[in-house]
């Protein structure tokens, strides 16, 4: 039924005392719903759901409105702005103060306006940025093959090391995300922004790599195929697509 109470808490905030009083009054408005289901009948209609904390918190809701900031990113356009936020917002990252990027519009196949390839390429920026995964989309219709995404344990350990990655390469269509394990393993990101499949390489010093004359074995956390290397990590990376790989000393 109607939200007006949430629609209302949507207007034009002035202040920092106007945004908690939106989100607040957003809050109240859904707990006054009553209903079970609530959360995700607010998620079909194109709401974001953030918990409070860990424990039995108040919910709170952003609405994802046209030219707005939580505009729902479901055109590769979108998602490709925030390589520049993920490189430049990654000094501020870390426990307490996790950048966040926006939802993952991943879920819905090919009804979130991402090709396959690209909704694996928002996952992995998101999870070499440290970032929070928020969906914002239909919980209860998953898409079989995104939900195998989204559950790539390999994948998500890279997001919850708590370690932003530095963009270590930014070369016209080529761009690659590095960091650097408490085991000491390398997480190295390589992006294709452009229009067609590109050879992508970077020595393994740029991307934090100790030296290592026996060279590094790359595990590729999407595929689960492992390559050796001596000095460069180098891959084809097709179109709007990525390669991540974990990075070990042989």
């Amino acid at each position: 039924r109607p939200l007006p109470a949430l629609n209302a808490a949507n207007q034009a905030i002035a202040s920092k005392a106007d945004f908690v009083a939106a989100y607040l009054a957003k809050g109240q408005a859904l707990l006054a719903l009553g209903e079970a289901s609530a959360a995700l009948s607010a998620l079909s209609r194109g709401f974001d759901i953030y918990p409070l904390d860990s424990g039995l918190a108040p919910v709170y809701l952003t609405q994802c409105e046209k030219h707005g900031s939580s505009y729902p990113l479901t055109s590769w356009a979108d998602v490709a702005k925030r390589f520049n936020y993920v490189a430049e917002w990654q000094p501020y990252a870390g426990p307490g103060a996790f950048n966040d990027y926006d939802s993952i519009e991943v879920g819905n196949g090919s009804n979130d306006g991402l090709t396959a390839v690209e909704r694996q390429t928002q996952i992995s920026l998101w999870a070499l940025g440290a970032a929070p995964f928020i969906l914002g989309v239909d919980l209860t219709r998953l898409d079989p093959a995104d939900l195998q995404n989204l559950e790539n344990s390999a994948v998500l350990a890279v997001d919850q090391d708590s370690i932003a990655a530095k963009r270590v390469l930014n070369t016209g269509s080529r761009q690659v995300f590095a960091k650097r394990e408490p085991n000491g393993d390398t997480i190295i990101g390589l992006f294709n922004t452009g229009k067609k499949a590109e050879e992508i390489s970077v020595p393994a010093s740029s991307a934090g790599l100790l030296e290592n004359k026996s060279g590094y074995s790359l595990d590729d956390l999407w595929t689960g195929e492992t390559k050796k290397t001596s000095r460069t990590i180098s891959v084809v990376v097709p179109s709007h697509g990525v390669v991540l790989y974990r990075v070990k000393g042989l």
